[in-house]
């Protein structure tokens, strides 16, 4: 959902910033070559852009299983370096 002219890095002094795509996207739920996975990251919150449910609009999904009373997400994250 980030806009693409988002520009990151220690010149612009911004962490790289990720979020979900939307659920009607048709590669929102296939799977990954593993080789091209990131196995460990720390995702920050971006809080100031607060919460959404239009990405994942599902109340009783398998991304809530922490807290199975929320319904809604994060709109981005950024990725701690």
């Amino acid at each position: 959902m980030e806009p693409r002219q988002y520009q990151y890095g220690i010149r612009y002094v911004w962490l790289p910033k990720i979020g979900f795509v939307e659920a009607s996207n048709a590669y929102a739920f296939t799977f990954l070559d593993p080789a091209q996975a990131i196995r460990g990251v720390y995702l920050i919150p971006t809080f100031s852009e607060g919460h959404t449910s239009a990405l994942l609009p599902t109340a009783k999904s398998v991304a809530h299983v922490l807290n199975p009373e929320d319904n809604d997400d994060w709109v981005n994250f950024y990725v701690n370096m």
